[in-house]
């Protein structure tokens, strides 16, 4: 065969495998390619997996992200939203995908619990990317209000959105799908942490103890109430920090499973070795986002299933 005629074959196959190219382009089973394609790079990329929870009638799922040192947990609960803050400035891409990859376009809540930057520093990205029907701030004095750049371009942007904004008042309840959020304590008080609102979120016989940073004085105002604060599962404190989780405390919770919100070889070394040490003596099972990534509650309101997106060390 001659090389004129070995290059005319070749000529032939090239515009053959580009016509077929593109009439796969033009066909309805493009969309299914690229969607492919699509749905592959948007969990591929970011800073971890997005984790994808198909929750069952009649489920409800809390999910504590895997957001480094800072922290974020979201609450599913029939067709009712909540972001319970929004971590640090460098998690706020993580949260916007998980967000994306479980179906949310809407949430009907998005709460502060207190404007440290590791539970704010993502809200502005969130408030950009989601519709938001609500958010709620603790009550926090005059004087601890941030005047940092991040505090004040937050709420520029929420003016921006136009987005409500109100503060979380105590012993108030938030309906949700079939649960219920009850606000049990929040600010004022003498330091940030302290003003977190704490709240308790209740799906039928199960309950969840989210804490924010508060350390031991809030835990002992919150001993004052003499509220029932028995919970399945509890949201340490501040990190894990030995500043929080107080015996009487953690003895009025009782719960079966504990999980915080850490970076993996922080600074803080978080969780501290003391909370630790009182988890193992009450038989608690601790989950840790650095080792677990996230920490994904689903209940039935009986019943309550836990998945990670990584094997715990």
């Amino acid at each position: 065969m001659s090389d004129k005629s070995a290059k005319s074959k070749t000529l032939k196959k090239a515009i053959a495998i580009v016509a077929a190219v593109l009439l796969i382009l033009l066909s309805p089973i493009s969309t299914v390619i690229f969607d492919g394609i699509e749905e592959l790079v948007f969990n591929l990329t970011g800073s971890a997996f997005s984790m994808k929870i198909q929750l069952e009638d009649g489920e409800a799922m809390v999910a504590v992200l895997d957001v480094g040192q800072a922290e974020s947990i979201f609450i599913k609960d029939g067709d009712i939203s909540v972001l319970i803050d929004a971590g640090d400035t460098r998690s706020e891409e993580k949260i916007v995908k998980f967000l994306k990859a479980n179906g949310i376009k809407k949430l009907d809540y998005l709460i502060n619990t207190h404007p440290h930057a590791d539970h704010i520093g993502g809200m502005r990205k969130v408030i950009e990317s989601f519709e938001v029907g609500n958010v709620i701030f603790p009550e926090v004095p005059k004087k601890l209000i941030p005047t940092n750049e991040l505090y004040t371009n937050l709420l520029k942007t929420m003016e921006k959105e136009g987005t409500p904004l109100r503060i979380a008042k105590r012993n108030e309840e938030i309906p949700l799908g079939n649960g219920m959020l009850e606000v049990i304590y929040t600010g004022p008080a003498d330091n940030l942490n302290d003003c977190s609102t704490v709240m308790i979120y209740r799906f039928e016989e199960t309950s969840f103890m989210l804490t924010g940073d508060i350390e031991k004085a809030a835990e002992r105002e919150i001993l004052s109430y003499k509220t029932d604060l028995g919970c399945n599962v509890l949201k340490l404190g501040h990190h894990g920090s030995s500043t929080s989780t107080g015996k009487k405390f953690l003895d009025a919770v009782n719960p079966e499973y504990a999980v915080t919100s850490v970076g993996a070889d922080n600074s803080y070394n978080h969780p501290h070795k003391e909370v630790i040490g009182l988890l193992r003596d009450k038989g608690i099972q601790l989950y840790r986002t650095d080792n677990d990534g996230d920490v994904v509650f689903v209940t039935n309101g009986e019943e309550i299933e836990i998945f990670t997106s990584k094997e715990g060390k």
